[in-house]
C-alpha cells in the first residue's frame, strides 16, 4: 500500500512541475506579447491560444512519457534481434563443433548484457549532462530527480534484458546445417 502512495505522490510532483513549467511558458509568451504592444489581457489571451488548452497539453505530456519508453524498448529489441541474426553463421559453427543450446544462449546473453550496461553508462552520463544544461537554460526546472532516472534506467534495462532473451533463445535453437548454409 505504501508503494501506491509513493507513486501517487511522485505523479503529483510531476504534475506540479508540469504546472510550473506551463505557467513559466505562459508568462514568458505573455511578456513577449506585451513587449510587442499588446495589452496585458490581450497578451494573456493570445498566449493561452498559442500554447493550447492546459488540460490538453498536460494529457499530451503524460501520453508522451509512456510512448517514448515504449518506442525505446521496441528499438532496443530490434537492434538486439538484428545483431544476433548477423551472428547466425558463427553460432552454427559453434553448435556444429559441439556447443550445446545453453552455452550458446549464455554466450549471446552475456554479450548483449555487456552492450546494455555500456549503453546505460553512456546514456546516464549524457542524461546528466543534458539535465545540467536544461537547468541552466530553463528557470526552475528540476530534471535530475533520482526517482525518475532510476525508473527509466530500470525499465529500459528490463526491456533490453527481456528483449535479449528472444534472440538468444532463437540462436540456441539454430540447426547447425542450416546456419552454415545461410552464409
Amino acid at each position: 500500500m505504501s508503494r501506491w502512495w509513493k507513486r501517487l505522490r511522485r505523479r503529483d510532483r510531476m504534475d506540479e512541475q508540469l504546472d510550473k513549467e506551463m505557467r513559466f511558458h505562459l508568462d514568458q509568451h505573455t511578456a513577449d506579447l506585451i513587449a510587442q504592444g499588446y495589452s496585458r489581457e490581450e497578451a494573456r489571451r493570445q498566449a493561452r491560444l498559442a500554447l493550447g488548452g492546459e488540460d490538453q497539453v498536460k494529457e499530451d505530456c503524460r501520453d508522451a512519457r509512456g510512448t517514448r519508453l515504449l518506442l525505446a524498448s521496441i528499438g532496443i529489441y530490434g537492434v538486439l534481434a538484428y545483431l544476433t541474426s548477423q551472428r547466425v553463421p558463427e553460432i552454427g559453427v559453434r553448435m556444429a563443433l559441439g556447443a550445446d543450446a545453453g552455452d550458446v544462449m549464455w554466450l549471446v546473453l552475456r554479450q548483449i548484457l555487456a552492450m546494455i550496461l555500456g549503453g546505460v553508462g553512456v546514456g546516464f552520463a549524457a542524461a546528466l549532462a543534458a539535465a545540467s544544461l536544461l537547468q541552466r537554460l530553463v528557470a526552475g526546472m528540476q530534471p535530475t530527480e533520482p526517482a525518475t532516472f532510476a525508473l527509466m534506467v530500470s525499465v529500459l534495462v528490463a526491456a533490453a534484458t527481456g528483449a535479449s532473451f528472444v534472440p538468444a533463445h532463437r540462436a540456441s535453437r539454430i540447426d547447425p546445417v542450416r546456419a552454415l548454409r545461410q552464409e
